[in-house]
């Protein structure tokens, strides 16, 4: 009796195991891909003060060819005045805050600004990495916000734009000049070019997934003015 006890339980530790293995198994086939989408915002005629330049890098998980059904983890870098009144020529850096996609698009409303975007593009796991570590630096309060951040960037302060271009800075960081609104949000995205499969497409069903659509946001090409 005692035997055929110690059988059961070896045959249900066992049961139990391959159950699990299988599980792990199936998880580690799941498929995993990275996007990025990069926003503009800006009023008619172009104001610096009403512009915004902020950027979403989305996770997705899943099997199958139908992606529509993944599992997506969005995170948005969207690094503002904690105020949400941009100052253009403040003298001193100010504390800031990143605001997440929905936020974003309802300050934007607020403020009579209409939204760009480019992409998404699927993109390479590292930059997908290196976005998540810029949103735990902007939220730390290791960094304030300065609309024009020349002599503060990238230690003490940043704008929305560096916010976003400065997650690469391998060759140096980026100057776009006095451009603003959807101009520098397009530089932004050509200089992230480099980390995309295919700059030429986009993936439009991960915009679905994190509740996007064309009543929001104007979707743009390399080529829109």
């Amino acid at each position: 009796m005692h035997s055929l006890t110690r059988k059961l339980r070896t045959l249900l530790v066992l049961g139990t195991a391959v159950f699990f293995s299988n599980l792990l198994l199936l998880d580690a086939r799941a498929d995993e891909s990275y996007y990025m989408i990069v926003y503009g915002a800006q009023r008619t005629p172009n104001v610096p003060r009403f512009t915004h330049t902020f950027a979403t890098f989305v996770k997705a998980t899943g099997e199958g060819n139908d992606k529509t059904g993944y599992k997506v983890e969005e995170h948005t870098i969207s690094w503002i005045a904690k105020t949400k009144e941009i100052v253009v020529a403040r003298a001193r850096p100010e504390p800031g805050v990143n605001l997440s996609l929905k936020e974003s698009l309802v300050l934007a409303a607020a403020l009579e600004e209409k939204v760009s975007m480019w992409g998404p593009f699927e993109i390479k796991k590292e930059l997908y990495e290196r976005a998540l570590k810029q949103i735990d630096r902007l939220e730390s309060n290791k960094i304030e916000y300065k609309a024009i951040d020349v002599r503060f960037r990238p230690e003490r302060a940043s704008n929305c734009i560096h916010a976003v271009s400065d997650i690469d800075a391998d060759d140096g960081l980026v100057d776009v000049g006095t451009a603003c609104g959807d101009e520098a949000s397009r530089a932004v995205a050509s200089h992230l070019r480099r980390w995309m499969f295919d700059p030429e497409k986009t993936h439009d069903w991960v915009s679905g997934l994190i509740g996007l659509d064309d009543k929001t946001v104007t979707r743009r090409t390399w080529e829109s003015k």
